[in-house]
């Protein structure tokens, strides 16, 4: 048995499992094969990677990601308690082999950048695969379903429509796309990567028609611009520079999406979208949805994912306060989707507080920058569906707290 892999194996376990991890939306009988084919390649590294513990003194190197798992584990034991449901158990699979990948692999990431030369390979095949399917639609009016041969059917087309295609690449739809590629991207950020391959994951974003990755391309266009900064993560360059490219980009883009299109160019889908954002049924679905109809949600006076609906509903202050524990159950029906609304319905007042304590905790290491960069990350990613319950939120995530903890090379406190 394998005692201790080198730096060279663990880069491309990472990348595997990135992978692998981004083929979710590929399912047997609603299975996702590939995220159980990850985890158990993950478990198999664990097992093969583990450190003998002598001291106890060693806890104090990877102590820091105890009490966000704790937090993790006692809300998702507590909404399986709850609701029976299999997410929850999911949740507590995946949050304990994140704690086992601080606690057996912390040594094993030497050299990020090994990990940037196969995140290229991964991102282009993404980008590639999309950008079939959209350019055979454009040009040749071929249409490209990668779900078919597993039986589902992707969302590609706006409804009651077949003439503009949506294009999502080898997922069901651009959002899934958008919010997988994201993830990759800013992984791929903290290695030696190529900006034309991350230009062209912004611009695929953008032609997929999600305004999701519509929205995060503007995040991510103005760290494009700052790539080649080596103080990326101070606060200073973010607040004198960035911020203030961002704000500019913001408004040029809506001059042009109002005032200064050519009237014989027709009006493409995500104009009309942005122009009827109030009424478009995905930022309904995602953002504004309620359910008052619906005998078991008859607490939910107010389907936003805003503090309002814990203050408004009907909810007794004991639910107010640590929630109905960590579970999808119902999170379709019941809850925007998004995973803020997911996080504030199971954690409650009390919860919430401890899992944002915690995870700054995790991450204390870090300068205020790059702290910054991380809760930002976070903050766009909960926007859209529960990423908890997605192997690769765990899996980049691990590897984003790592990556910028080696690469103190490039912090400028």
């Amino acid at each position: 048995m394998i005692q201790n892999l080198n730096f060279f194996i663990f880069p491309i376990f990472l990348s595997l499992t990135l992978f692998l991890s981004s083929l979710s939306d590929f399912r047997v009988n609603a299975v996702r094969i590939f995220d159980i084919v990850a985890i158990l390649l993950t478990l198999l590294f664990i097992f093969c990677a583990k450190q003998k513990l002598n001291k106890l003194r060693d806890l104090s190197r990877y102590q820091k990601v105890i009490p966000f798992f704790i937090i993790i584990f006692l809300w998702s034991l507590y909404g399986y308690l709850n609701f029976h449901h299999r997410s929850s158990l999911a949740i507590i699979l995946l949050s304990t082999i994140f704690l086992l990948l601080f606690v057996f692999t912390e040594n094993n990431l030497k050299n990020t950048n090994l990990i940037g030369k196969y995140l290229t390979f991964i991102i282009l095949f993404h980008i590639l695969a999309f950008f079939v399917q959209y350019l055979g639609f454009i040009l040749f009016h071929i249409v490209i379903d990668y779900q078919i041969p597993f039986g589902y059917i992707s969302r590609i087309f706006p409804q009651d429509s077949s003439h503009v295609l949506r294009a999502s690449g080898i997922f069901q739809e651009p959002n899934t796309y958008c919010v997988n590629i994201f993830l990759l991207l800013i992984c791929y950020l903290n290695t030696n990567f190529s900006r034309g391959v991350f230009l062209l994951g912004i611009l695929s974003m953008v032609l997929s028609g999600s305004l999701w990755g519509v929205a995060v391309a503007f995040f991510l266009i103005p760290i494009f611009f700052a790539m080649t900064q080596s103080n990326l993560y101070s606060l200073r360059f973010l607040f004198s520079k960035l911020v203030p490219l961002f704000v500019i980009l913001i408004f040029f883009s809506s001059t042009y999406f109002y005032f200064t299109k050519p009237s014989h160019i027709e009006v493409p889908n995500i104009y009309n979208r942005i122009k009827n954002l109030r009424t478009d049924p995905s930022f309904i679905e995602r953002f504004k949805k309620s359910n008052l109809n619906n005998n078991t949600f008859d607490s939910y006076e107010n389907g936003s994912f805003t503090l309002s609906h814990f203050t408004n509903n009907k909810d007794d202050l004991f639910v107010k306060m640590i929630g109905e524990g960590f579970s999808t159950h119902y999170f379709q029906l019941g809850l925007p989707v998004n995973t803020f609304s997911l996080l504030l319905k199971s954690f409650g007042y009390f919860g919430i507080i401890s899992l944002v304590l915690s995870f700054f905790y995790l991450i204390s290491n870090l300068s205020i920058g790059k702290i910054s960069f991380v809760s930002a990350y976070l903050v766009i990613i909960f926007t859209s569906y529960p990423i908890l319950t997605y192997y690769i939120f765990w899996i980049s995530l691990f590897y984003l707290i790592v990556a910028l903890t080696i690469n103190k090379n490039n912090e400028k406190k």
